[in-house]
C-alpha cells in the first residue's frame, strides 16, 4: 500500500513540458461538448510530453448551426473526425479505474507544480449564441472543487493564449447573432417600452411572430379571440429570459439581471486580467439577447469542453463523470476562465450548467426545452364539431330593428340562454347516441365561430307558462306538478298582496318599488346618437298604495318617490336601492301620527338578487327598524314572470311622456328627464322627484359586515337557499334575527340568527352608517370620447356644454 502511494506521489509531480516544447497543428479544430465515447484523447508520457487532448464535439446535427454559415473549415473538420470515430471499436469501461480530479474530487494536479501555466489549444473561432441568462458555477463539476478541476482540465488543453496579447478596448461582435434571430420588433416594442431600454432590435424572440401575422383572417365571431402573446404569463417569460425585471407568480417584482463581480485575485487563471469590464458586459448582453432557452443551452454547451485528468482512483459504486473547462472566444481565440468567472459574467446559476450537461447527449446535441411539449393535450373531436354547428345553424334566426345591411350579427330568439342551447343539444346527442362534448366546448364554438346575439321582447314572460302551453300532452305531464305549484304561488302571492292592500291604515303601509329601465342622453331620433356611447340616468321609483276598498273606485296608489340619479353619481346595486328605501322609510315615518308602537312596512318587489334579494338589504331594514319609528318591515317576493305591479304603470306613464317630448326634440341632459318625470302624471299629486348626488348613497356592505355574519344557517342548523325565499321579516324586538318563509303556504316563520355569543361584535348603539361614495365616478375613456365628439359636432347644444364639462 505504501510503494502504490509513493508511486502515486511520483506521478503527480511530474513536471509538464514548457510551452515552446508542445508541438500544435494550427488546422485542427477542437470540438467541444462530445461524450467520452466520442472523445478523441492521446496521452503521451513517454518522454515528460504533455497531453495533448483533442476534445471532439458534434453540433453539426443540431438545427440551429444549420444558420451559421462563417463555419465551414468546422464542419468540415468535424465531418472527418465522424469518419474517424465510426471505425474505432468503443472501449469497455473499466469502473476499477475513477478520475483523479471529478467532480467531487478536491484535488488539483497543478497544486504540486510551481511551473504551472496556463495553456490553451488555439481554436478557431465559434461563433457566440447570444441567449438568455442564467447562473452557473465554478470550472469544476462540483462547487467545491472549482479552483483544482479549472487547473487540472487547463493542464490538458495544448498551446495558451497570452494574456498580454489581449487588445484592451476589445469588444466581441455578434452581428451573426442579430442576423439570425431577426427579431420582430413590432411584438415587442411595447415590452421594452415597459422596462425602460431602447433597443428594441437587441431582442430576439425567433420566427414565430412573423408566421402569426401571415395567419388568414378567421371569422369575426360573438366573443374576441384570445391572443397568448399578450397574456401576462408569456409577457413575463419573455422578460424572464431576456434578463429584464418581470413581476413572478406571488407577484413579487423581480429585479433585472446584471454582471456580477469577477473571481477574486487568488484565482490561478486570473481571469479578471483577460476580460475587461466592457468585454464582459458585452458577452452578457449576446447571452440574455437571445430570449431562447435552448440557444442560450446551446451557447453555454459551447463553451464547455471535456477535461480527462491524467489518473483516476476506482470508485465502481460511484463511477465520475469527466471535468468541464470554462472559455469565451476573444479575438478569434478561446480564452479559459474558471467557472466563478463564467457564472459571474453570464449571471446564471449552476443549475443551468447542470442541466445543459444532462440534455447533452453522445453526440454533443442539447434536447429542446419539452416543457409543454408532452402532446397530450385534450383535443376536441372533428365530428363533434361539425354536430354543434350543425345544430346552431338549425336554430331559425330573425330580424332585429336595429340590424343593418353591414352587419354581420344575427339574431335568435331570446327565450333561451347558451346553457338551455346546451342542454337541448345534449339530448339531441344522446337521441342520436352520439357525444354531447363539454359546455365549454359549445360555448367556444357559439360565441367564437358565430356572431349571434339574443333578441327579448319588451315585455317580460314567464318561461314555465309558456314552456307548458306549448308543450304536447305528453310533455305537459312531466311538467305538471312543477307547472300547478307555480300556479299556485302565483295566486297566493296575489291573494297576499290584496289582503295587505286591504288593511292599510295608518300603523300598516303598503309599498311596491322597482327600477326603471336605463334612461339615456343624449336621446334622439338621430343616427349618431344611436352609434355613440351615452350618458346612463337611473330612476328608482317606490309607491305608497292606496287601500283597496271593494266596490269603490280609487287610484291604486297614492304617494310616489321617484330618486333619479346618473352613473357619474352612483351605480345601481343594493346600496344605492337601500339608500334610497331608507329616505322614503324617514319621510313616511316623519309624516305619520304613529307615535307608540311604530309602523308596519309590507314591501312587494321582484325577485332581483343584485338589487332587492340579498343581505345587504336586509342589514338596511333591520337598521331601519332600530332606528326608526317602525315595529316590523316585510319584504314579500312577488312570483318570477309575475311581477306584475302598481311600478308598471308608473313606469308606463314616464316612458309615455318620454315620447312625447322626443316628438319636439332630442333629451340632451338627465335634468330634462327630471322634468319628463315631473309632468308624466297629469292628474292627482304630482311624482316627487328626488335628485341624488354621490354623497347621498350608504355603505351598506360595510353596515351588513358590522350587524352580522350568519345570514344562511337557521337554528335548526339548516342551510337556507336565498333563492328560495319568498317572503322577509324583521323585526324591532329582534335586532340581530331575521324571519323567512319559503313558499305563501307556509304558516310559520323560520328563525336566522346573525350573531353567536362565542364571536364578540359591536353592540347595537355603536351600529352606524358610513357613506359609500367620496366623489363622483368616472366614465369610461370611450364614453367620454364618444360625448365629447357630440359636443365639439354641435350634436349636443352648447347650453348643455357646461353640464358635460363637469362630468368628463
Amino acid at each position: 500500500m505504501a510503494s502504490r502511494s509513493r508511486k502515486i506521489m511520483e506521478l503527480i509531480n511530474l513536471q509538464l513540458v514548457s510551452p515552446a516544447d508542445l508541438s500544435t497543428n494550427e488546422d485542427e479544430v477542437p470540438i467541444q461538448g462530445r461524450p467520452s465515447d466520442h472523445n478523441k484523447m492521446s496521452m503521451d508520457l513517454g518522454q515528460d510530453s504533455a497531453a495533448n487532448v483533442v476534445i471532439l464535439s458534434d453540433i453539426t446535427n443540431n438545427p440551429e448551426n444549420k444558420s451559421y454559415l462563417n463555419v465551414k473549415t468546422f464542419f468540415e473538420s468535424d465531418e472527418i473526425a465522424h469518419q474517424k470515430c465510426a471505425s474505432r471499436k468503443r472501449d469497455n469501461v473499466n469502473y476499477n479505474v475513477s478520475p483523479l480530479n471529478s467532480d467531487e474530487s478536491d484535488v488539483d494536479v497543478s497544486d504540486q507544480d510551481p511551473t504551472y501555466d496556463h495553456q490553451i489549444k488555439k481554436k478557431k473561432l465559434i461563433p457566440v449564441y447570444p441567449v438568455l441568462r442564467r447562473l452557473s458555477s465554478s470550472s469544476s463539476s462540483s462547487s467545491s472543487s472549482s479552483g483544482s478541476s479549472s487547473s487540472s482540465s487547463s493542464e490538458s488543453l495544448s498551446p495558451s493564449v497570452n494574456s498580454n496579447h489581449e487588445p484592451e478596448n476589445f469588444i466581441p461582435t455578434y452581428q451573426d447573432f442579430n442576423t439570425f434571430n431577426n427579431p420582430d420588433t413590432t411584438a415587442n416594442e411595447q415590452l421594452i417600452e415597459a422596462q425602460g431600454t431602447s433597443s428594441i432590435e437587441e431582442m430576439a424572440v425567433g420566427q414565430s411572430n412573423i408566421e402569426e401575422d401571415m395567419e388568414i383572417p378567421k371569422k369575426k365571431g360573438r366573443k374576441r379571440t384570445s391572443n397568448p402573446k399578450n397574456w401576462r404569463q408569456n409577457i413575463n417569460r419573455v422578460l424572464r429570459n431576456t434578463g429584464h425585471s418581470y413581476v413572478s407568480k406571488e407577484k413579487k417584482i423581480i429585479p433585472p439581471r446584471e454582471v456580477k463581480q469577477p473571481c477574486t485575485d487568488r484565482c490561478r487563471l486570473k481571469c479578471s486580467e483577460k476580460f475587461t469590464s466592457v468585454q464582459r458586459r458585452a458577452l452578457f448582453e449576446a447571452y440574455w439577447n437571445i430570449g431562447d432557452v435552448d440557444k442560450q443551452r446551446l451557447f453555454i454547451n459551447s463553451c464547455m469542453s471535456n477535461v480527462t485528468p491524467r489518473y483516476k482512483y476506482t470508485n465502481a459504486m460511484r463511477p465520475r463523470q469527466s471535468n468541464k473547462a470554462f472559455h469565451f472566444i476573444m479575438d478569434d481565440k478561446p480564452i479559459r476562465v474558471c467557472k466563478q468567472f463564467f457564472i459571474g459574467t453570464l449571471n446564471i446559476s449552476d443549475r443551468v450548467i447542470r442541466t445543459v450537461k444532462q440534455k447533452s447527449d453522445k453526440l454533443g446535441i442539447i434536447q429542446s426545452d419539452q416543457r409543454g411539449k408532452h402532446n397530450n393535450h385534450r383535443t376536441n373531436d372533428e365530428s363533434l364539431i361539425l354536430d354543434i354547428k350543425t345544430f346552431i345553424d338549425s336554430i331559425p334566426r330573425i330580424e332585429s330593428h336595429y340590424t343593418r345591411q353591414t352587419s354581420t350579427r344575427e339574431y335568435i330568439d331570446g327565450g333561451k340562454s347558451i346553457t338551455d342551447l346546451f342542454k337541448d343539444f345534449k339530448e339531441c346527442q344522446e337521441k342520436n347516441n352520439k357525444s354531447c362534448g363539454k359546455y365549454c366546448t359549445f360555448y367556444n364554438v357559439f360565441t367564437k365561430e358565430y356572431n349571434i346575439s339574443f333578441f327579448y321582447p319588451r315585455k317580460d314572460q314567464c318561461d314555465l307558462c309558456l314552456q307548458y302551453a306549448n308543450s304536447n300532452n305528453e310533455q305537459k305531464n312531466l311538467i305538471r306538478a312543477k307547472f300547478e305549484a307555480h300556479l299556485e304561488e302565483k295566486a297566493l302571492s296575489r291573494q297576499e298582496k290584496y289582503n295587505d292592500r286591504c288593511k292599510i291604515n295608518e300603523k300598516n303601509k303598503v309599498i311596491v318599488f322597482d327600477l326603471q329601465a336605463v334612461l339615456q342622453s343624449p336621446r334622439g331620433n338621430t343616427s349618431a346618437f344611436y352609434y355613440k356611447s351615452k350618458l346612463n340616468s337611473y330612476n328608482f321609483t317606490v309607491t305608497l298604495l292606496n287601500k283597496k276598498v271593494d266596490g269603490q273606485m280609487k287610484d291604486a296608489y297614492a304617494n310616489v318617490h321617484s330618486y333619479f340619479w346618473n352613473e357619474t353619481d352612483a351605480k345601481r346595486g343594493a346600496n344605492e336601492i337601500g339608500s334610497c328605501l331608507l329616505d322614503c322609510f324617514e319621510k313616511v315615518c316623519r309624516d305619520s301620527s304613529v307615535s307608540d308602537t311604530g309602523l308596519n312596512f309590507i314591501l312587494y318587489s321582484d325577485n332581483c338578487t343584485g338589487q332587492n334579494k340579498n343581505k345587504y338589504i336586509l342589514a338596511l331594514y333591520l337598521y331601519a327598524v332600530t332606528h326608526l319609528n317602525i315595529e316590523s318591515i316585510t319584504h314579500k317576493f312577488l312570483i318570477k314572470g309575475h311581477t306584475q305591479n302598481e311600478g308598471d304603470n308608473i313606469h308606463s306613464l314616464i316612458e309615455k311622456e318620454i315620447k312625447k317630448n322626443l316628438k319636439t326634440g332630442p333629451i340632451y341632459s338627465p335634468h330634462q328627464y327630471v322634468t319628463i318625470i315631473k309632468n308624466a302624471k297629469k292628474t292627482g299629486q304630482k311624482f316627487l322627484v328626488h335628485e341624488y348626488t354621490y354623497d347621498s348613497f350608504l355603505d351598506l356592505k360595510k353596515l351588513q359586515e358590522d350587524w352580522g355574519y350568519n345570514f344562511n344557517e337557521t337554528e335548526d342548523k339548516k342551510h337556507l337557499s336565498w333563492n328560495d325565499i319568498k317572503i322577509l321579516k324583521c323585526k324591532k324586538s329582534e335586532p340581530f334575527a331575521f324571519f323567512v318563509k319559503t313558499s305563501y303556504k307556509d304558516k310559520e316563520f323560520i328563525k336566522i340568527c346573525l350573531r353567536n355569543r362565542r364571536k364578540k361584535m359591536k353592540p347595537l348603539s355603536e351600529l352606524t352608517t358610513v357613506k359609500a361614495y367620496t366623489g363622483k365616478q368616472e366614465l369610461s375613456e370611450n364614453k367620454k370620447k364618444d360625448l365629447k365628439e357630440l359636443i365639439d359636432k354641435n350634436l349636443i347644444p352648447n347650453f348643455y356644454k357646461d353640464f358635460y364639462d363637469t362630468i368628463l
